[in-house]
């Protein structure tokens, strides 16, 4: 197209909105695989937690079953009783197993999430947990209006509508055309023969009447649209930056509950067990208390996954998940791959 036509560089303009877009897009796919593979990963790490968990809860049941065994052969408890606690460990065993299924699977939902095969091994490392971003509300949604990848697609959408409008304006407009000639001559004194003349020619478009008009007037509307949409995505985004905000500081509160019911169930523990060495409490109620103890170690152990996941979210709401660092520990991690094959080598 002639450089001196307006609707070119009108044209262009849109193009580089476009490769804008792109790049954004490109951001935001980054935070949203980010987010993913972070969700899977506190995943794996709180039902490794829970594995571990259930796996000491087996070994306390065990150590019980042996004692009240013992108690058993010498009389001092009944059948029933010996039985409750063999159900207990039996139990315990079938909610390790379901645990260690449930795992793998996460294990594996990891591995897809991160581009690899979900039958590979992987060894997770207990990281330093997410910080809650500090500022208020106001602070948030502010930063989220600034940093979110959506709505500067939105800004560039815009432009991209007020650029077409340009372009139909543009229809009304002269249009200048360069030309070049490549022409022969005879003369002796000209230095070659064949040598080109360049020009300007200037024509009118031919006015289509309604034509025009109409995608003039169609351009003007899809540019409000697109101005309307940026609104309604801007209400949006701080909408949802409210709920992620308020589920943060909901899953903080869950958290700090569960950690005080632990140890208020711990403590109960500690005390029934005393009274049942004594002989004070029968072991049914034992069994109900350890029950109720390990419920609120599970209870913790989730919620502690729930607040990192929901801040996390907050995060990817906000626009500020970090997309960089993948890229580097990837980097560093295949020169040390491919060093330590060079050794295996060598």
């Amino acid at each position: 197209m002639s450089i001196f036509d307006p609707s070119t560089w009108f044209l262009y303009a849109m193009h580089q909105r476009g490769e804008e877009i792109a790049e954004l897009v490109t951001k935001y796919t980054k935070q949203m695989t980010v987010l993913e593979v972070t969700i899977n990963y506190y995943h794996c790490l709180s039902l490794k937690q829970v594995e571990q968990a259930l796996q000491s809860q087996l070994n306390a049941a065990i150590a019980l079953e042996k004692e009240i065994s013992a108690f058993y052969e010498e009389g001092l408890v009944t059948q029933w009783q010996s039985d409750q606690c063999q159900v207990l460990v039996l139990g315990r065993e079938t909610s390790l197993e379901s645990m260690r299924y449930a795992l793998r699977q996460a294990e594996a939902d990891l591995l897809v999430s991160m581009g690899l095969s979900p039958l590979a091994e992987i060894s997770l490392d207990i990281e330093q947990s997410l910080d809650i971003p500090g500022g208020s509300l106001e602070d948030v949604v502010a930063e989220a209006l600034i940093s979110s990848p959506q709505l500067h697609i939105s800004d560039r959408q815009v432009a991209v509508e007020k650029e077409k409008v340009k372009v139909a304006l543009a229809g009304f407009l002269p249009r200048l055309v360069g030309f070049a000639n490549r022409t022969h001559s005879s003369d002796s004194f000209l230095l070659y023969d064949n040598y080109w003349t360049y020009g300007l020619a200037g024509t009118m478009s031919l006015f289509n009447g309604f034509a025009n008009i109409n995608e003039y007037k169609a351009a003007k509307e899809r540019r409000k649209e697109a101005f309307i949409e940026r609104e309604q995505r801007t209400l949006v985004l701080m909408l949802e930056v409210v709920k992620a905000y308020l589920n943060v500081e909901d899953a903080e509160r869950q958290s700090l509950l569960a950690q005080k019911a632990l140890e208020v169930s711990s403590r109960h523990l500690a005390e029934v067990e005393d009274k049942w060495r004594e002989g004070l409490i029968d072991s049914s109620e034992v069994f109900d208390v350890l029950a109720e103890k390990d419920g609120a170690q599970m209870e913790l152990m989730n919620s502690r996954f729930q607040q990192q996941v929901s801040i996390a979210t907050l995060y990817n709401v906000m626009g500020i998940t970090d997309t960089d660092y993948g890229e580097n520990r990837h980097e560093d991690n295949v020169a040390k791959n491919n060093y330590t094959m060079e050794q295996a080598n060598y």
